[in-house]
């Protein structure tokens, strides 16, 4: 019994720590209106790494690499083929005016 509820204990404390993806973008976003691009990229990809289908994450974090003039990660951002559909006209259009 006492293992049982010590295992439930640790699992409570881990998971209440664990940020979700709209706690990584919205700290993200922050970054970016205060001009720290490389730190929105970092959460930017937190919160992709925990919700692949996070199309703001993807859109935002495209933003900073152009900011950042790293025309390469636009250009080999890899999105999911139905985020790719939706957003692939912004990136090549943001490749072709800022070269």
């Amino acid at each position: 019994m006492k293992f049982l509820l010590s295992t439930i204990t640790i699992l409570f404390v881990a998971f209440s720590f664990a940020q979700t993806a709209q706690e990584y973008y919205k700290n993200g976003v922050q970054k970016h209106n205060k001009e720290d691009y490389k730190g929105a990229i970092k959460d930017y990809n937190n919160a992709i790494k925990v919700d692949k289908g996070y199309t703001k994450a993807y859109f935002n974090r495209g933003f900073c690499y152009l900011a950042l003039s790293n025309y390469k990660a636009v250009k080999k951002t890899e999105i999911s083929t139905d985020l790719k559909t939706k957003w692939i006209a912004f990136f090549k259009t943001a490749k072709v005016v800022n070269q």
